[in-house]
């Protein structure tokens, strides 16, 4: 957890935590909006329909907020940390549904 926030923190919202041992990998929505993360607190971990799930209060950047959010950690190599929400949504098979565009 500390080391996928922390990289988030500095910048760099890739997918991939570099130079891992093992492997980390990242799935967060709030990343792939390249939404700056201003400060991170790991709150510990917190029960879930999830194998080890952490709760972690966020503050973001641009909009500006501060927001809850709930981490599941998955995995051996690669380690996966996925954003609870993300998790639930690859749990049912589904997807963020985007508004249909007229043509």
């Amino acid at each position: 957890m500390e080391s996928t926030l922390q990289l988030w923190a500095n910048g760099d919202t890739s997918q991939e935590v570099p130079n891992s041992k093992p492997v980390i990998m990242v799935s967060d929505g709030h990343r792939t909006q390249k939404r700056k993360l201003i400060a991170y607190s790991i709150l510990g971990p917190t029960p879930a329909d999830a194998p080890r799930c952490f709760a972690v209060q966020l503050t973001l950047g641009s909009p500006s907020a501060v927001i809850r959010e709930r981490y599941v950690v998955v995995g051996i190599d690669p380690i996966w940390v996925v954003r609870y929400e993300d998790y639930e949504m690859l749990n049912h098979w589904s997807h963020p549904m985007t508004p249909a565009t007229k043509k």
